[in-house]
């Protein structure tokens, strides 16, 4: 490629025809099921339409197929592609294997260009997708350093697409990431607060204590003589953050006169330690300032559950 190439995205028929007067050399667009990253989503009477104004102009048209493709996509991806043929498209994006798979498979006549966003990062990378793929063009990831694409273009095998001006995309996903995090995370202290329990009941049987502290899993503090207050804090020692206090009554304990306490003392040396969360034994606990502690505890980002144990 002996020149620099323009491409640009349009919203409208009528911006389309303002870019080819303007001198663009492409003109990327795409419907709303396979493009992503588009200001517009056109439908296929619109790209026909779009096509030939190209066309005609002596230009080239570019048509999104860059979608994070699911298994019923796929299925349905041919008529879409036979469309695109059908309309003379001179370049189609990719970010996925089976579609550069279906695109040689059926020797489809338009070039593909390479297009995984923020995965697009190496000249290795893109080489590769021209060699065994067959991708004409790459579109770099918006990430990549100036100094790197200067580097990067006497390795190229094949010529790569910078966007230059425009709105700059981060991250796309239909996997609900956060959700999933979540779910990871609640399993994960779940299982914590299964084996401080097991680990405060082991205890509680020998009279050691009544107190245990647990994190990620595992046990980091065990109270002795010194008390709750005096464990949490020598936990803290330990681990600043994300800690789990597990706190029972002893089975040969007098609930006449030695009842276990949980109250505001309680949560403000959680807080300072870095705790999580606190787990007490239901019906076997006498909850302080119980309003007060709630308050505290959420401000604080803190749970507090009573289990029947």
């Amino acid at each position: 490629m002996e020149k620099i190439i323009i491409t640009a995205t349009a919203e409208s028929i009528e911006q389309v025809k303002e870019l080819l007067e303007a001198g663009v050399d492409r003109i990327y667009v795409g419907e709303k099921h396979y493009g992503l990253r588009l200001p517009h989503t056109f439908s296929y009477d619109d790209l026909r339409q779009i096509a030939d104004l190209v066309h005609e102009a002596g230009r080239e048209i570019v048509v999104a197929v860059n979608a994070l493709m699911h298994q019923d996509m796929m299925d349905n991806i041919k008529p879409f592609l036979d469309f695109l043929a059908e309309i003379k498209t001179d370049y189609i994006t990719v970010g996925d294997a089976g579609v550069f798979y279906v695109v040689n498979r059926d020797k489809y006549p338009f070039k593909t260009i390479y297009d995984a966003s923020t995965m697009v990062t190496s000249s290795r990378q893109i080489n590769f997708w021209g060699q065994k793929a067959g991708a004409s063009e790459a579109v770099l990831a918006r990430e990549v350093p100036s100094a790197e694409l200067f580097a990067m273009q006497d390795i190229l095998e094949i010529p790569a697409e910078v966007l230059v001006y425009g709105a700059s995309v981060i991250h796309h996903s239909k996997r609900p990431l956060l959700q999933n995090y979540y779910n990871f995370t609640h399993i994960d202290d779940e299982k914590t607060i299964s084996i401080g329990i097991e680990a405060a009941r082991l205890l509680s049987r020998v009279d050691v204590g009544q107190t245990v502290v647990c994190r990620d899993r595992a046990v980091i503090a065990v109270e002795g003589i010194e008390g709750t207050d005096e464990t949490l804090k020598r936990a803290g020692q330990y681990s600043d953050k994300d800690n789990i206090l597990i706190k029972m009554s002893r089975p040969q304990q007098d609930m006449r006169v030695d009842v276990p306490v949980i109250g505001l003392n309680t949560i403000e040396t959680a807080i300072k330690n870095g705790f999580k969360g606190i787990v007490a034994q239901a019906k076997k606990m006498i909850f302080l300032n119980q309003k007060e502690c709630i308050e505290l505890a959420n401000k604080n980002n803190i749970f507090i559950v009573g289990k029947k144990i």
